[in-house]
């Protein structure tokens, strides 16, 4: 659990607004830019949303915004905190069965409500072949739905009985359902039982005069056990 959460926290990285790329905005006028996130976990069926809102010509000048009204989720009211910086973050956390669909619903600067619908499909299971893998001849791992479009990933987490962790990433399209994960990639990791656990992630950016939105998905499996092979 622990390197899954060290994990979890260096994927969360990409979601800080300064890490965006800053879309052209040819008018001049001001934009609201809305940064939103789920993260679900398949093991717990524990779930986190989380939104942040700037306004401004462009990102890198853009101020914190605050949504009057405040900001819900799939109808639900979100927690506001105040984070460093004067930044306002909404959050809420939830346990329930996966669904497919997460709206966002959230105030324009002019009052005009707006609603921004975040969908991926989850995965559906996936075993590893045989229950082993070697570190000459890799890991293959079959994924139920492991079909991915032009913004979403697939990232292969595997750690070893001595808690060290080696990652590999195959980023969409890809339409195959078996994934083979390299022997370079278990370079650092010791023979013998590991675990293995993947995550789906979606980016994608929704673009409308003064509204530009930045969502972020991640849909975290659960773990299973397989024999590492010298």
């Amino acid at each position: 659990m622990f390197n899954r959460l060290l994990i979890c926290c260096l994927l969360g990285l990409v979601f800080f607004p300064g890490c965006r790329n800053d879309p052209e905005n040819q008018k001049g006028r001001k934009t609201l830019f809305a940064d939103l996130f789920v993260r679900y976990f398949e093991e717990d069926q524990s779930l986190k949303a989380q939104a942040v809102f700037f306004e401004g010509q462009t990102l890198d000048g853009a101020a914190p915004f605050e949504p009057a009204g405040g900001v819900s989720f799939q109808g639900s009211a979100m927690e506001k905190k105040e984070i460093p910086g004067a930044v306002i973050r909404y959050e809420i956390n939830r346990k329930l069965p996966y669904s497919d669909r997460f709206p966002f619903r959230f105030q324009t600067k002019s009052g005009q409500w707006q609603e921004a619908n975040m969908s991926m499909s989850p995965l559906a299971g996936y075993l590893i072949a045989g229950d082993k893998g070697s570190k000459t001849g890799g890991v293959t791992i079959i994924v139920k739905g492991a079909v991915l479009n032009e913004i979403e990933s697939l990232v292969v987490i595997l750690t070893d009985k001595n808690r060290k962790s080696a990652a590999h990433e195959i980023t969409g399209p890809v339409a195959a359902n078996e994934v083979l994960v390299p022997a370079n990639v278990l370079t650092g990791l010791e023979p013998g039982r590991c675990s293995v656990y993947l995550v789906k992630k979606r980016h994608e950016v929704l673009e409308k005069e003064g509204l530009t939105v930045f969502a972020d998905q991640e849909y975290y499996s659960d773990a299973k056990d397989f024999e590492l092979m010298p």
